[in-house]
């Protein structure tokens, strides 16, 4: 920074030239000034619903498949108001428009009604995904379908359903994302339903020309057992899964659970319960993904602390020494104008660096874009930058960003916002 009789004492004021050569030199100063703001800028890629037979609220986050192309969901939109699937494309130079194509129109009951929670895509391309209703005209409770790009460039899509919910122990409403394993299996969760009416976990595998669904838990069998999942299972290259749920544990305020598959293969997959939150300034209401970094340790986001209603990012630490307890700390208690509501998370393996989205708060009430980054010193304190508030006050702009931000190879970040505006965005962003 100058100091503030910087300008008094300078001997640029005693002529002309040196009146000039100020100038000169303000001019630059503001010039990289400005290229520090303006290298942290916001850019809506689309705009979901502002012409005839577009979709509209997007929900979860978007996938890439690496070749400019991002893939994802609309809860509404086109036949019948009940949901897209589309693809938007990048500008062949940059700066140009880029395209979007509706893949999927969903058209229920029986095809599904309301696709949430994004997308996951498997090496051949095809896109796995959830809706929250339809299925059947018995019980609108929800399918899982898988769609498989046309033989020929400019073709239709293909979708298959591949599994129908009945509600009751089977469950209803699946939620948050899927998760792929490496043989195609596909893994998930419903909110609701189960044999406890909390929740079940899932895995549809292909079973010959068809499909074949496993209820691998159902949620909710004591009052200490995590109830109503509230965040997509996360792989662990062991096939161990971890997630979290919103209400039971030790306190019943919460918990982060693992679900382990028999060792033969066939049999009973166990849950444990990594993690009971206690309250207070520790946390309470986990939610969203959880991130998993190369050292083991797992990382989240609590929707709030409890005690002053605001959220957190936690980290769990696994066992040491023949202990069998893994080890909770708040790196980062938000303001107390963060709530953490419907999170989500992404790390930067390059930089150790966490990218995620707050769907509501913030200093304009529509949501964030948030940064959390390491200490530089191993022990030191994790710090926040607010990357970008969208405006809920002005009642027209784009608000609630909500799924995981993705990158492109230049570091740009991609994501989505729910709502506002005609009906959602996508947009890119230059971390910082």
């Amino acid at each position: 920074m100058l100091s503030s009789n910087f300008f008094a004492k300078s001997c640029f004021f005693r002529n002309a030239t040196g009146a000039l050569l100020l100038l000169a030199f303000v001019w630059v100063f503001l010039a990289v000034m400005s290229l520090a703001v303006s290298a942290q800028t916001l850019t809506t890629i689309h705009q979901f619903g502002a012409v005839a037979g577009d979709g509209a609220s997007p929900s979860g986050g978007l996938v890439s498949d690496g070749a400019g192309n991002y893939y994802g969901v609309t809860l509404t939109g086109v036949t019948r108001n009940q949901g897209t699937v589309f693809q938007l494309t990048a500008p062949a130079i940059p700066g140009g428009t880029w395209t979007e194509t509706i893949l999927w129109n969903f058209g229920g009951p029986n095809d599904g009604l309301y696709p949430e929670g994004g997308l996951v895509r498997d090496k051949r391309g095809n896109l796995y995904g959830e809706t929250g209703s339809g299925g059947s005209a018995s019980c609108y409770c929800g399918i899982v379908f898988k769609l498989k790009p046309p033989t020929a460039q400019g073709g239709a899509w293909t979708e298959r359903v591949m599994h129908r919910f009945a509600g009751g122990n089977d469950g209803y409403a699946p939620a948050h994302g899927l998760t792929l394993d490496s043989a195609g299996n596909v893994y998930g969760v419903s909110v609701f339903g189960g044999v406890y009416g909390c929740g079940i976990a899932f895995k549809i595998a292909s079973v010959g020309s068809g499909f074949a669904e496993t209820i691998i838990y159902s949620f909710g069998s004591s009052s200490a057992d995590p109830m109503f999942p509230s965040g997509p299972l996360l792989l662990a290259s062991n096939g161990v899964m971890f997630g979290v749920a919103y209400s039971g544990g030790v306190s019943q305020i919460g918990a982060v659970y693992t679900l382990t598959p028999p060792a033969s293969g066939a049999g009973t997959w166990t849950r444990s319960t990594l993690y009971s939150f206690p309250g207070g300034d520790a946390g309470c209401d986990p939610e969203g993904n959880l991130v998993k970094d190369v050292s083991g340790n797992i990382y989240g986001i609590a929707a709030y602390s409890c005690s002053i209603s605001a959220g957190v990012f936690f980290r769990l630490a696994p066992p040491v020494g023949g202990s069998t307890m893994w080890t909770e700390s708040v790196l980062y208690p938000f303001g107390s104008n963060e709530s953490g509501s419907m999170p989500s998370l992404y790390l930067d393996t390059k930089s150790s660096t966490f990218y995620g989205t707050l769907q509501s708060g913030g200093a304009l009430s529509g949501g964030e874009i948030i940064k959390i980054a390491p200490p530089a010193i191993a022990g030191g304190v994790w710090s926040e930058t607010v990357l970008y508030n969208f405006d809920g006050l002005s009642g027209s702009s784009d608000v609630n960003p909500g799924g995981p931000l993705v990158q492109d190879a230049n570091g740009l970040l991609y994501g989505l916002t729910g709502f506002g505006g005609a009906g959602g965005s996508a947009f890119s962003i230059t971390p910082r």
